[in-house]
């Protein structure tokens, strides 16, 4: 590799990553948010929540480095344009072919990292993350228990003035309709946990009221300690099914012959996870476009760099929109893979264009 190759090589690679992690951490901080219900209303622990979050950055590294390799192209072609080290490049005999290269070399190196996010990393990350979601969503503490509300939960209805993080109650009320005759709970304090068989409600200094259909009056008995199990994880869970972006390349390519629309969305996933990978090369060569044809002045720099960013966004922003369009019309996927074809071939039959026009252009000038 040559030396001014392998220098601007180096510096998109570290750019790139500087660029995706800030953008990764910025967004992955904003989708925490969409999870705070889960820690609020769920009663999972802190550790569980960072352990769901993690499991998002895969899906969001997918989505953010397409976009900080673009970033990282702008900013390392304009610093060399800036510094005059990209005039003094072609100066000393460099073709736009030449210049273009450390550039396609990192989306390489990028469409590999991105491949291997689509066909492992996504939807392992993905399952877990569903598996975790749906295991706290059934957590029958949580539903149980929201202070201040009158919560039903299979015949039984609970209310709870306070909750500590501990799992300590204060002020709890329990109406069992399942018990027959149906009784009523009422006591001071109270601690709800998870066991073997299922959530327990231990309760301390209450009362338990009870009346029979025979009985004139209904029956009172006070108790220091009682304890109430809820076995509700005995229950039969249905199996889940997987969603297209939880599923391995080979479950993909098995699809679903009992459900047409589900095959569908299948067949649309593998398009995704074989195409965006490859916007990589057209961003790239988008960029190049911006620094390489046509005289560039620094005037108008700020105003080339803005266009490129908005081609590259409505290029993404497209490609999703055929992929998905292919629910309803077959076809369209094909469409997605012709423009990122398209947006890959143009720009760079331009670069080898122009680079052959300032070849020739220099011959002339020699024979003059």
């Amino acid at each position: 590799m040559f030396l001014s190759t392998r220098y601007v090589f180096r510096s998109l690679v570290i750019t790139t990553f500087f660029v995706a992690c800030v953008l990764v951490a910025a967004v992955w901080m904003t989708q925490s948010l969409r999870l705070v219900d889960i820690l609020v209303n769920h009663g999972v622990t802190l550790a569980t929540f960072l352990s769901m979050m993690l499991l998002l950055i895969p899906d969001l590294v997918g989505v953010i480095l397409p976009f900080a390799l673009v970033i990282a192209v702008l900013f390392v072609y304009s610093r060399l344009y800036s510094d005059s080290e990209l005039i003094a490049l072609r100066a000393a005999g460099l073709s736009d072919k030449r210049l273009t290269l450390p550039s396609v070399l990192c989306a390489l190196l990028v469409t590999i990292v991105l491949y291997s996010i689509n066909f492992y990393f996504l939807p392992a990350s993905f399952q877990k993350f569903k598996d975790m979601e749906s295991q706290v969503r059934r957590n029958v503490s949580a539903a149980l228990v929201k202070p201040g509300e009158f919560i039903t939960f299979e015949g039984m209805t609970v209310y709870v003035r306070s909750k500590e993080r501990s799992g300590k109650l204060q002020g709890i009320m329990i109406y069992d309709a399942k018990h027959n005759p149906a009784f009523t709970l009422v006591a001071k304090e109270g601690l709800l946990s998870e066991t073997e068989n299922g959530a327990r409600i231990v309760l301390h200094d209450g009362i338990r009221q009870e009346r029979s259909a025979e009985a004139t009056s209904p029956s009172l008995v006070a108790f220091d300690k009682y304890a109430l199990d809820i076995e509700s994880q005995n229950q039969t869970v249905a199996p889940r099914r997987r969603k297209p972006y939880e599923r391995f390349l080979s479950e993909l390519l098995e699809g679903d012959p009992g459900d047409p629309r589900f095959a569908k969305k299948l067949r649309i996933e593998i398009h995704q996870r074989f195409l965006m990978p490859l916007t990589s090369f057209a961003f790239v060569l988008i960029a190049m476009v911006t620094f390489l044809l046509g005289d560039y002045s620094r005037r108008g720099r700020s105003k080339r760099l803005s266009v490129c960013i908005l081609v590259c966004a409505l290029l993404e922003i497209g490609t999703f929109l055929l992929l998905n369009l292919g629910e309803k019309l077959e076809w369209m996927p094909y469409v997605a893979e012709l423009l990122v074809f398209i947006a890959i071939i143009v720009p760079g039959y331009a670069l080898l264009k122009n680079d052959a026009a300032r070849i020739d252009g220099l011959e002339h000038g020699d024979n003059r």
